[in-house]
């Protein structure tokens, strides 16, 4: 409701009595900081606040989703690489987040020069949407 302040000591404090709770729900506290560190601006704190909630519950794909978004933003292409992973693994299989957590591994494996990793992700990508165009275009170009 705008108290960043308050929010702030609401979770500390939860955060503090968080030996009793599931790590599932722990993992959203610590999603919730990192959302809370966004509001202020404060992007390490953010990131730091995701790390923990990967760590915390690393089946999370929504989690897993945020902090590969966040990491490939501030060009830290090894942890996003790991939450990619994340979603790959679920073993709950959404073929679209799968085939785009796939693609965006090539795509960080082609921007590291490795192109044959790349074309594995990208061939896995398309094994799971066959019509993800970005997918398709980035093969041809590593062809």
């Amino acid at each position: 409701m705008g108290d960043l302040e308050r929010g702030s000591d609401v979770l500390a404090e939860l955060l503090v009595e968080s030996k009793s709770i599931r790590a599932e729900e722990l993992a959203m506290l610590y999603q919730r900081q990192a959302r809370l560190a966004a509001a202020k601006g404060d992007g390490e704190g953010r990131l730091y606040a995701l790390k923990k909630a990967l760590d915390t519950d690393r089946k999370s794909v929504a989690i897993a989703t945020e902090v590969a978004d966040l990491a490939e933003a501030v060009g830290d292409d090894e942890l996003a690489m790991r939450a990619l992973r994340v979603v790959t693994a679920n073993p709950i299989k959404d073929a679209k987040a799968c085939a785009l957590a796939y693609f965006r591994q090539a795509r960080i494996a082609h921007k590291s020069h490795d192109k044959a990793r790349a074309i594995i992700f990208v061939k896995r990508a398309l094994q799971e949407d066959p019509d993800l165009a970005e997918a398709k275009a980035l093969l041809d170009e590593l062809k």
